[in-house]
């Protein structure tokens, strides 16, 4: 998931190990806007809508304002999700979440190698009736039967209790676990870090700034597993925003909900690793408050 400030979408390619070359694929889902008709976010505690089997070149549905697991309203209009492909695929493929009133867009929301679990963070337009969303699974050759797990973290709505708006800022990195005056050292398992994103990288000291859009880039971890992002003042959630395998440079976007905070010094974001030892860097590209 990737989100751009207005204008220009510059993008600088590093290719190693091959003839010197890309192809680049980029399908746009959505924009933000400040126009009195544009839509408004809400975070909710992180849950799991489903994990649901999906064949080769099928699809499967999920439930998303009638499932207990969240407080999804009837009102909204798109959600805010993580979407992991379970257990590794056994051929090259990708997943695609869209609403489940239409025909597949022929677009993707994650793709992956063979033998890899990793997620993928997405923006989802709902259907107005249940099931609201549809996932495709597009294999490869001798492909298997995977899961299709996806996870909800918040919504956009034409109104919400906290009636957040998007605020974009310069993209800023603000940790580097790499970096001894950046956040070093680098993550390890079962002990979670803290740091601050209210102060810093644009983003104002406000009480009412209730959640970020991150970048977050796991190097080269020593294990297969998990990191999440989430409120420095709240428990862990039961789900995580990234999953990545071992031994890569992994990168994804998320929004993530922040202790509300206007105190210098104060940590707003929690970070926690599932396994093993691994550097973290995360970038700040814009806020959501009321104003």
């Amino acid at each position: 998931m990737l989100f751009r400030s207005l204008g220009r979408l510059g993008v600088l390619p590093a290719v190693a190990g091959s003839p010197g070359q890309v192809h680049l694929v980029l399908d746009v889902s959505g924009y933000f806007t400040t126009a009195f008709n544009g839509l408004l976010y809400q975070w909710v505690s992180p849950c799991r809508l489903g994990d649901l089997p999906v064949a080769p070149g099928g699809t499967t549905t999920f439930n998303v304002v009638n499932n207990p697991c969240n407080d999804v309203p009837a009102s909204a209009q798109s959600i805010s999700a993580v979407l992991t492909a379970v257990p590794a695929p056994s051929s090259y493929g990708f997943l695609t979440a869209y609403r489940s009133n239409i025909s597949f867009p022929g677009t993707s929301n994650l793709n992956f190698n063979p033998g890899v679990t990793l997620s993928n963070g997405a923006i989802v337009n709902l259907a107005l009736a249940p099931p609201e969303v549809k996932v495709t699974f597009g294999a490869g050759v001798g492909s298997s039967a995977i899961n299709a797990r996806l996870d909800v973290n918040g919504y956009f709505a034409n109104t919400t209790p906290s009636a957040l708006k998007y605020h974009a800022v310069t993209p800023c990195r603000l940790v580097d676990t790499r970096v001894a005056d950046r956040g070093a050292p680098s993550l390890v398992s079962g002990a979670p870090r803290f740091f601050q994103v209210q102060g810093n990288c644009g983003v104002p000291f406000f009480n009412a700034i209730e959640a970020a859009l991150l970048n977050v880039i796991v190097i080269n971890p020593a294990a297969s597993g998990s990191l999440t992002a989430y409120s420095a003042a709240g428990s862990m959630p039961a789900v995580p925003n990234f999953v990545f395998p071992s031994g890569v440079v992994f990168d994804n976007s998320s929004i993530v909900t922040l202790s509300r905070n206007n105190t210098p010094g104060t940590s707003d974001l929690a970070l926690s690793l599932s396994n093993g030892q691994a550097d973290v860097i995360v970038e700040v590209y814009g806020y959501f408050s009321p104003n």
